[in-house]
């Protein structure tokens, strides 16, 4: 129960994902410059409502048995995953 006495079940995991994204730019630039372009680390949080062996799949709202703004994270970007606890 949260601080309201309000029962909060939730049929998928919260978690929040750490990974590696690609980037890039949109213009012309000198190739030196380039060397200073990596990779981006984002946080992603939200309910797990799928995974399977190659990719982490994060909803950022659930409701009955449909899911909004889902995001298909490949495992091999993720650095680490955490599941939270809503107590």
């Amino acid at each position: 129960m949260d601080s309201h006495g309000l029962k909060m079940d939730q049929p998928y995991p919260i978690v929040i994902i750490e990974w590696q994204d690609a980037s890039a730019t949109a213009d012309w630039t000198e190739v030196d410059d380039q060397q200073k372009i990596g990779v981006e680390s984002v946080f992603s949080c939200g309910y797990l409502i799928r995974e399977t062996k190659d990719v982490y799949c994060v909803a950022a709202a659930v409701s009955g048995t449909q899911a909004n703004a889902v995001i298909s994270i490949p495992k091999c970007w993720a650095k680490r995953k955490q599941t939270l606890r809503i107590r």
